[in-house]
């Protein structure tokens, strides 16, 4: 299948990315230290998890609900290419110096490009033209809200290849001394994870939700709406970096955050009008507490960012630590909750097997939040060389990896 490459790609880069943020603190006052380890632990995450790992779930949506499979060769060529951008990119910011690192972070740059370039291309092409319509509620209620839900999935994909550049190119690692260089990164980083990532979520659930809930989409105009929302934001955040102005950016945050806020109460309204009274103790109610608790998450650090900005200066002494919480808010509770939610459903529906209990992934649910508020807490106390950080960090990579245990074994036992 196209997909696999992707997951293979995206699955490895998110073992590597929590081990590299796990070792990070350990490695200052070592030979590691005058290396990077953070860099490098952000630079798998996003370019080696996320972005393949976005793609991946656009793909297996278009293939297995509209019939719309991917070349595996196209898909392979475009998975190995962020695979080796990652971590080329990586490993430049992790053990090399001087010459090595910039020809390194280039290669990386090059690469990396060239896989958001293949990608958005293989996802255009699949994804409906302008006009086309998927939605046949006479034949499938549940096709309501599809239209709706490509559309924010191709107007993610119109993010992609400037925002990679914007967010590599201008990346703190090339020690820049032009004063727009942070503006570039934080508009390329924006760009990438409130246009590309963000949007890509609202379609991917969108597409979804409706179909694991048996319900159709509550509203396509809400659908609609979500996404009309965060362009606005985007281009006010746009404006805010360019302007270096903190109205902008209050205005470019409020507006992303009621399109977060609306996508949340949409995804609720879906599952709410299931009112089976059995449905929390059955299989199908696995991916419900995943899902909701990572777009609280992610609502969350939308929230933050806004606040961020709209007080920068009171909480000056631990704007760092805040930075941490909204950026692991996002990704690491937001999106990577998201992601496991759904693949406790969509794995076992296309394996032809039955969906994962709950009871039999809870622990990795609970320790991966237990992780993640230890390793908020820890980073606004003591900071990364505190035990309640480290802790933390240990919890939330051992409730990752036992979400994926749990779904493996439960598919290898249903199988034999």
């Amino acid at each position: 299948m196209a997909v696999r490459p992707f997951l293979q790609v995206s699955l490895v880069s998110l073992g590597l990315a929590l081990a590299l943020g796990i070792a990070a603190p350990f490695a200052q006052g070592t030979a590691f230290a005058v290396h990077d380890l953070g860099q490098a632990h952000f630079v798998l995450g996003v370019f080696g998890f996320l972005l393949p790992g976005i793609a991946a779930m656009h793909l297996h949506g278009l293939a297995a609900l509209h019939g719309r499979p991917a070349p595996e060769g196209k898909a392979k060529v475009a998975a190995l290419a962020w695979g080796l951008g990652s971590a080329t990119l990586a490993l430049a910011l992790a053990f090399a110096d001087g010459l090595v690192r910039l020809t390194a972070l280039a290669l990386g740059l090059i690469v990396l490009t060239e896989a958001a370039i293949l990608t958005m291309l293989l996802l255009l092409k699949l994804l409906p033209r302008r006009k086309q319509s998927v939605v046949d509620v006479a034949r499938d209620p549940l096709t309501k809200g599809d239209d709706a839900s490509l559309t924010q999935a191709r107007f993610a994909q119109f993010f992609l290849v400037p925002a990679v550049v914007a967010t590599v190119a201008a990346g703190p690692w090339w020690d820049w001394t032009h004063v727009a260089a942070p503006r570039v990164w934080l508009a390329g980083l924006h760009l990438l994870l409130a246009g590309h990532a963000l949007v890509s979520c609202y379609s991917i659930t969108h597409l979804w939700v409706p179909r694991l809930a048996k319900v159709p989409a509550i509203a396509a105009g809400a659908i609609k709406g979500e996404l009309h929302s965060s362009l606005l934001g985007l281009v006010f955040l746009m404006v805010a970096f360019g302007l270096d102005s903190a109205g902008w950016a209050i205005a470019g945050g409020a507006f992303l955050f009621f399109g977060a806020f609306t996508w949340m109460g949409v995804l609720g309204a879906n599952i709410m009008r299931n009112k089976s009274k059995t449905q929390r103790v059955t299989p199908e109610f696995t991916y419900i507490p995943w899902v909701f608790t990572g777009v609280f998450w992610l609502v969350c650090g939308v929230l933050l960012g806004v606040f961020l900005n709209a007080v920068p200066d009171a909480f000056a002494d631990r704007l760092g630590a805040l930075r941490f919480t909204h950026a692991h808010s996002v990704l690491l509770g937001g999106f990577v909750q998201i992601a496991i939610g759904l693949a406790m459903r969509i794995v076992p529906m296309a394996r032809g097997v039955g969906p994962l209990p709950f009871h039999e992934g809870k622990w990795g649910f609970y320790a991966l939040n237990l992780g993640l508020t230890l390793l908020v807490a820890g980073q606004l106390g003591s900071g990364v060389q505190g035990r309640l950080f480290q802790w933390g960090g240990l919890l939330a990579l051992l409730g990752v990896a036992v979400a994926f245990m749990s779904l493996t074994r439960h598919d290898r036992r249903l199988r034999t």
